[in-house]
């Protein structure tokens, strides 16, 4: 079975596409965060969290080697 890589999967979309996906993700976090009553609810944002760190990293590191060639 072949292993997917989410980064790389959002990394193929255009820029506007993946801020678009971002978006999503962080609108998520945010109605989970403003409405949370208890705060171990708070520990189910993680992974969505752990995507929106990964892809900006990506998106970063692509944009850098982008400058620099």
């Amino acid at each position: 079975m072949a292993k997917i890589d989410l980064v790389e999967e959002v990394l193929k979309h255009s820029d506007a596409e993946i801020i678009e996906y971002l978006y999503g993700l962080i609108a998520n976090v945010r109605r989970v965060y403003n409405g949370v009553e208890d705060p171990m609810w708070l520990l189910s944002l993680g992974c969505e969290v752990e995507q929106i760190y990964s892809v900006l990293r990506a998106l970063d590191r692509r944009n850098k080697e982008n400058d620099v060639q």
